[in-house]
């Protein structure tokens, strides 16, 4: 990688709408690597992407420092794997009407985003899943990818 295609970038989001530990650490994509300081890092088909949450806030949004490599995806990339166009609070109010015991839920795993994953690493994913525990799904994966 160049200089310029490890430059950190930043993404500013409304506060609350976008949990990491939440969105990372459940179980839908298994290639999610905690990389100290606050850092994840996952390969998502052709794509490297490393993501962490600030200490800096605003008042009404949080802020998290990311890079991508190829550097030439970016923040639409961003935007589109994590589903930022999805409007959490509208989807929130849905469930809670549908389901109190569902909508509930939206207050302790608030944030959490299911992730636009590649339908190749979806699939082989899910074939590994079936009667195995996370960790062991988690290394099949990155033995498959590599």
């Amino acid at each position: 990688m160049t200089d310029s295609e490890q430059a950190t970038r930043t993404l500013i989001y409304p506060s609350g709408m976008l949990n990491l530990e939440h969105t990372l650490a459940n179980g839908q994509m298994f290639r999610w690597r905690r990389a100290g300081d606050g850092w994840w890092e996952a390969i998502t088909g052709p794509t490297l992407i490393r993501i962490r949450r600030t200490d800096r806030a605003l008042d009404q949004s949080d802020f998290f420092e990311y890079y991508i490599w190829p550097a030439e995806r970016g923040e639409g990339f961003v935007s589109k794997f994590f589903r930022l166009d999805v409007d959490l609070p509208a989807l929130y109010r849905s469930w809670r009407a549908a389901d109190p015991y569902l909508g509930s839920l939206t207050e302790r795993f608030g944030g959490l985003r299911l992730v636009l994953q590649e339908p190749e690493e979806c699939l082989l994913s899910f074939i590994c899943s079936t009667a195995n525990f996370i960790p062991r799904i988690m290394r099949a994966v990155s033995a498959l990818a590599n």
